[in-house]
């Protein structure tokens, strides 16, 4: 493929995204495609010790701005066996008011399976633990999932990650370990109020997630590299909230997220590389109570 084709496509597919920024939902999720991401190398020789950080700006749920940054460590502890940990925090901001804090901290093991001279097939496993039980209040009152900086669950995330060449694909699995605390019902506030717009996430039992990603990677003249990639994620039970004390299933809030990702990366010194990503839904659950949707996400990742 030429790079003129190559620049071509990207074009599109940027605008492509953009033209679905007003009228879709999700692009975050609850861990697993964002942990397996660490596992998706594009260079063949590793250092021992990686350091990055990722900055993000995305829109959540009712247009909330949620601004954000990811530290994270790897090291090659064996030959064949790494192991890694990422803290997020982020600033959330919309009409219900502004909250910042620490994320949920994810410690993970890739081990490589098998190696050939075109192929490395790894298994990543994870674990999500929860900074916080996700009942942040602003003036007395619970806040919804879209405000709170964790999800409030402590989560076990398993991978099976295959890169052949330039292409790389992933098959991953997420389930969280236990409801979380957050007291937010929209039952309780006035009909028309700007908190009754948000959906109840009361004592939330999240449903599983299955994730599948497939990408590829273009080589460009100037020696830097465009990746493009298709994410669905797949929320195999519907969600559950507690009402009146009682668990109660919340509709339409299984099924299909698709997201689209396109990145640009390059080097800054021997040393040092970076990495722009856009991503955005053409398709989406239709009921997102975890706090995960997204409109869009940009992100910018160094990597040392």
């Amino acid at each position: 493929m030429t790079q003129t084709r190559v620049i071509n496509l990207s074009v599109f597919f940027f605008t492509f995204i953009f033209i679905n920024i007003s009228c879709s939902q999700g692009c975050s999720d609850a861990g697993v495609c964002s942990a397996t991401q660490y596992t998706n190398h594009t260079n063949s020789q590793e250092s021992i010790h990686s350091f990055t950080y990722t900055q993000s700006v995305g829109l959540g749920d009712k247009n909330v701005l949620i601004v954000g940054g990811v530290f994270s460590y790897r090291i090659q502890a064996l030959k064949n066996i790494s192991l890694g940990i990422s803290l997020p925090y982020s600033l959330t901001s919309g009409n219900l008011g502004t909250t910042y804090g620490i994320g949920d901290i994810i410690i993970n093991a890739n081990s490589r399976l098998y190696h050939s001279q075109k192929n490395d097939i790894y298994l990543f496993i994870a674990g999500k633990i929860a900074s916080n039980n996700a009942n942040k209040h602003l003036e007395n009152q619970p806040l919804p999932m879209a405000y709170q900086q964790s999800s409030g669950t402590n989560d076990f995330i398993v991978a099976i990650n295959w890169s052949h060449g330039d292409w790389f694909f992933a098959s991953g699995y997420q389930t969280a370990l236990n409801a979380n605390g957050n007291e937010f019902l929209a039952s309780n506030f006035p009909k028309g109020s700007l908190a009754e717009s948000y959906h109840s996430s009361a004592y939330l039992k999240r449903g599983d997630d299955i994730m599948i990603r497939a990408q590829k990677i273009f080589n460009l003249k100037s020696g830097s590299r465009i990746k493009a990639g298709i994410l669905p994620i797949f929320r195999i039970q519907e969600d559950e909230i507690k009402v009146n004390n009682v668990y109660e299933k919340v509709e339409k809030s299984s099924g299909l997220t698709l997201n689209l990702y396109l990145g640009w990366m390059h080097k800054i010194t021997e040393k040092i590389s970076g990495e722009l990503q856009l991503a955005a839904p053409p398709i989406t659950r239709e009921v997102r109570v975890d706090g995960t949707t997204r409109t869009f996400v940009v992100n910018y990742i160094f990597k040392f």
